[in-house]
């Protein structure tokens, strides 16, 4: 072999260790790259774990709380609707009429849906009452049937002295069936306020608890 061929296997030599350092430091560089880059990504999936570990207790909480409240509100209501006359659990909707209610029964629930129709505030208070000549009972309470059954109907005295009778008895104390000063029967209830009148009312009678 000549000293020229010599010089350029020595110089082959020479760049081939080059290339072999740059290699080298190359894949030094990328590793530790790799490793900075999986060490963020532990720190990323330990944040994200710490994350969602406070996101399900918070979330917890926030069932235990809704669930406390629902609670309290069923527990309300049931308490509420245990308090109320068989009148006023018709006319909030809580209990349905029963097919075999009596004739009675329906008027007088009529009559209760139409009370601020017929009835007048006596005395400067709250007390409030219904006479049956005086405010004309009857004919109101034709009405109110008649547009329940879609067809005009005709009352006798005695069917709705009948249908006030029931009307106090419904309302369990709340309301008084008597005869007035000049004779004719009239009903009365002391505090109109203090009556659940409709599914509003009762609505509102839970707000009102629940606050």
């Amino acid at each position: 072999m000549s000293r020229e061929d010599e010089r350029c296997d020595v110089g082959d030599l020479g760049a081939n260790d080059t290339h072999a350092d740059d290699s080298e430091e190359a894949i030094k560089t990328l590793a530790n790259r790799v490793t900075r880059l999986e060490a963020k990504i532990a720190e990323l999936v330990d944040q994200v774990d710490e994350n969602r570990v406070d996101h399900e207790k918070k979330l917890a909480r926030t069932n235990k709380r809704v669930t406390t409240l629902e609670e309290k509100s069923s527990e309300g209501a049931l308490a509420l609707e245990c308090k109320l006359t068989e009148m006023e659990r018709h006319l909030a909707g809580v209990d349905e009429l029963s097919p075999r209610a009596t004739a009675s029964t329906k008027r007088a629930i009529a009559l209760a849906q139409i009370w601020d129709k017929i009835a007048r505030t006596v005395g400067g208070g709250p007390r409030q009452v219904a006479n049956i000549k005086r405010d004309n009972i009857i004919a109101w309470m034709e009405e109110a049937m008649a547009n329940e059954e879609g067809a005009d109907v005709s009352y006798s005295p005695k069917q709705v002295h009948r249908a006030m009778e029931t009307f106090a008895n419904l309302f369990e104390g709340k309301a008084e069936h008597r005869k007035g000063k000049n004779g004719t029967r009239e009903l009365v209830i002391d505090d109109p306020d203090a009556i659940i009148w409709s599914s509003e009312d009762l609505d509102a009678e839970l707000r009102q608890q629940s606050m």
